[in-house]
């Protein structure tokens, strides 16, 4: 058995109920390709009972809520000790705490994924105001969802007009920029469970 400790804390902006809510969920990396939301939630619900799985194909990653602290608790100290132990479709899948900011009261979720993109290459110091402003000679998102350890972001603008216009932009050559990084722009494609 290997050990590893994983030091990695939740990074939020918000009350006590808030980071409360952050340690009920898990990061789930290197997930195979053809997983299902049916098969991750039979392997996490050997842990405790899962409220949700929302997939992140294209990232090849998946974030995982648990009912209580006590079943995120329960994996993260399983992996701390053996990095190896579990496993989806054959495929050795890494779990980390569940570390983002978000600029409001928001989850990742597919509501109105149409007024949503994704924004990848993050420099590992950006912040939610940092997308704001890179973002805001077209429009400010309305939310902001920053997911640090993948270097990665998820914004939600008023309108779909606004996310045409950019992947539009994007598509045609137009650059942004992040902390003088440059950033790529994707469609907002999750599958949720």
């Amino acid at each position: 058995m290997k050990t590893k400790k994983n030091d990695a804390k939740p990074t939020t902006t918000g009350t006590s109920e808030d980071n409360l809510q952050m340690e009920k969920k898990i990061f789930v990396g290197n997930i195979p390709d053809n997983v299902t939301n049916e098969e991750m939630e039979k392997v996490f619900s050997n842990y405790g009972f899962v409220i949700g799985v929302v997939l992140v194909p294209h990232r090849k990653c998946a974030f995982v809520e648990f009912r209580s602290v006590k079943a995120s608790r329960k994996i993260l100290n399983l992996v701390n000790v053996d990095k190896d132990a579990i496993k989806i479709l054959d495929t050795t899948v890494y779990i980390k705490p569940f570390a983002m900011q978000q600029s409001k009261d928001d989850t990742i979720t597919n509501a109105n994924p149409e007024k949503k993109v994704f924004v990848g290459n993050l420099p590992e110091n950006a912040t939610v105001q940092d997308l704001k402003s890179a973002f805001a000679s077209v429009e400010p998102p309305k939310t902001v969802t920053l997911v640090i350890h993948r270097k990665c972001a998820f914004l939600e603008f008023e309108n779909v007009k606004t996310v045409r216009k950019i992947l539009n932009m994007f598509a045609n050559g137009q650059k942004f920029s992040v902390l003088d990084t440059q950033v790529y722009v994707k469609p907002f494609a999750v599958q949720e469970g």
